[in-house]
């Protein structure tokens, strides 16, 4: 009996399959077994990778649905259905993420950790509060009236602030916002209590409204579409284009209001008048707004004892002695198994060659490096030492495209050959080369791995490194770096 592949029943639709990761990584949360804060920490994933899947899958959805179109992938499920299934989805699965930040709070408090409002301080904690709120808060916030002469602002993606209802001396009704700027913390920490920054804007706002009495208030964040996109046929500066899609992703449509549970139902009218959102995509919370910021209380180091113990890597039995990295290599392969396996080997391999006189060239694709990437560092010396650097920089990687970019400019600042990526392609290839002078012939090693060269994510997700010299695979990855850097029709490795 043959199968039939086009039946929609052998298929997982992409965006509610990844709607049930997610879920997996809420039952993490869930956990009792876990330590509180790396139950919290799991909140913290959540509502992170919830923020970049409306900002990037349901934007692309709602795009759809605004257009009309109602294709559907070999699922057979349409735009409209898989809107609707989402919206359901979320809706539920809100009510359990309150329940487990509850619990989550429950137990912290048995440690004395709270996350208090400004209202239910002590008085000896709101001076203290009060004294950081003048100092801090009050000299960048700015008070903004929305009237007849004053128009409703932009606000920018992920924007996270207050709305509020005031009363003139005549008894007539007011509305203004106080955006929250990200430079400010999330939390102001007196003792192991954690404030939410907007409880104190909020109480002192008649200080920003001077002389109106306030009627109600909430805060609120908006999420807006993020993806970009670019006709990469058409662009004759890629980076340029690059640079003003980022822009623009403030000036996506947006997709989403996060607001309080008690807002108040006029100033609820009052947002989504200018906001024209979708009932759908309006979500009340019982608990703070933004949860990707929980990361804030628990990255605190005086709590650590009540996250995991940290893991420390191996450094497998080849490397441990701290000696010649590419002697190593030549006597045999390596193969590492991150993050169980330390990652440092990894970084030697590039800094040493930077360092070394006998490097005649390094070639690299790099996808994610982080911010202070030691990597790219050692790429940027050995550019300036006169070695022929060549690296692909993947200007593409959602969301470090900007990062991309700032460390494509500096490797080419340097006197490195920067590729930015292929043209209708993602580069994920995890590659590097080297290749020394070794007395009157060259010598070439090689780096493959699953895993970005990012330190830091290595110690966290499970990946592969591969470490060899054989010719056979040096050959490849020669070919491999002339077709990105050149025209090349297919090739056989």
């Amino acid at each position: 009996m043959s199968i039939d592949l086009t039946s929609p029943d052998l298929y997982f639709n992409r965006e509610l399959s990844w709607l049930k990761f997610n879920t997996r990584v809420l039952s993490q949360a869930q956990d009792t077994t876990l330590p509180p804060l790396e139950r919290l920490k799991f909140i913290a994933i959540y509502g992170t990778n919830l923020d970049e899947f409306y900002m990037i899958r349901v934007a692309g959805l709602k795009a759809l649905f605004k257009a009309r179109i109602q294709e559907t992938a070999i699922d057979k499920i349409t735009p409209t259905q898989q809107l609707e299934a989402i919206h359901t989805t979320l809706h539920k699965e809100q009510k359990i993420v309150e329940a487990t930040f509850k619990d989550i709070m429950k137990e912290l408090k048995t440690h004395d950790i709270t996350i208090k409002t400004y209202s239910k301080l002590s008085d000896k904690q709101k001076d203290k509060v009060k004294e950081i709120f003048f100092e801090q808060i009050y000299p960048v916030i700015m008070p903004i009236a929305v009237d007849a002469t004053h128009p409703f602002p932009h606000l920018n993606n992920l924007s996270f602030g207050l709305a509020l209802k005031f009363q003139d001396k005549k008894e007539k009704i007011k509305h203004g916002l106080i955006r929250i700027p990200r430079i400010l913390p999330r939390f102001i920490k007196v003792e192991h209590c954690f404030v939410p920054i907007e409880s104190v804007v909020d109480f002192f706002s008649t200080e920003l409204f001077y002389g109106f009495k306030k009627i109600a208030s909430t805060p609120f964040r908006v999420t807006r579409n993020a993806d970009i996109e670019i006709e990469e046929e058409e662009a004759d500066d890629f980076m340029e284009m690059l640079e003003e899609g980022i822009r623009a992703r403030n000036r996506g449509t947006l997709v989403r209001l996060e607001l309080m549970d008690w807002a108040d139902s006029e100033l609820v009218d009052f947002l989504t008048q200018y906001l024209k959102l979708d009932e759908l995509d309006i979500y009340r919370y019982k608990i703070p707004l933004n949860l990707g910021t929980l990361w804030d209380i628990v990255s605190q180091e005086e709590l650590a004892h009540l996250t995991l113990p940290t893991f420390t890597p191996k450094t497998l039995p080849p490397f441990e002695d701290n000696s010649d990295i590419f002697e190593a290599i030549e006597k045999q392969d390596v193969l590492l198994y991150h993050p169980y396996e330390s990652f440092d080997p990894v970084v030697k391999f590039i800094q040493d060659a930077s360092k070394d006189p006998n490097t005649l060239s390094m070639r690299m694709t790099l996808y994610r490096v982080g911010k202070n990437s030691p990597i790219v560092k050692a790429l940027i010396r050995g550019a300036r030492d006169g070695k022929q650097v060549t690296v692909l920089v993947e200007l593409k990687a959602r969301f470090d495209e900007e990062n991309n970019l700032h460390w494509a400019k500096a490797l080419e600042d340097a006197g490195a050959h920067v590729i930015y990526g292929i043209t209708g392609l993602k580069v994920h290839a995890k590659i590097a080369q080297i290749t020394k002078r070794k007395g009157n012939r060259l010598q070439g090693y090689l780096h493959i791995g699953t895993g970005n060269y990012n330190p830091s994510t290595a110690r966290i997700y499970t990946d592969l490194s591969y470490f060899t010299t054989k010719p056979e695979f040096n050959i490849d990855a020669t070919k491999f770096f002339h077709f990105i850097t050149g025209f090349s029709d297919h090739s056989s490795l």
